[in-house]
């Protein structure tokens, strides 16, 4: 991905919008679509590097904490 649309404010907007559960809506802007999908591949690698999502949010290398 070239520097220029990861400095786009829009690709930012889709990080966040994906984190906080938005769909990917038809017709995104290019940008926003990237950070959108950006947001799932870094949940890909913590996941695959062995990191769980804790109920609070954060992620860490031990199980998830039960409550």
């Amino acid at each position: 991905m070239n520097a220029r649309v990861q400095e786009d404010p829009a690709y930012s907007e889709g990080f966040w919008d994906a984190q906080s559960g938005e769909p990917l809506f038809d017709g995104a802007h290019e940008a926003y679509e990237a950070g959108w999908r950006a947001f799932y591949r870094c949940q890909e690698l913590l996941s695959d590097a062995g990191f769980a999502k804790q109920p609070d949010g954060r992620w860490s290398k031990t199980t998830v904490v039960r409550k």
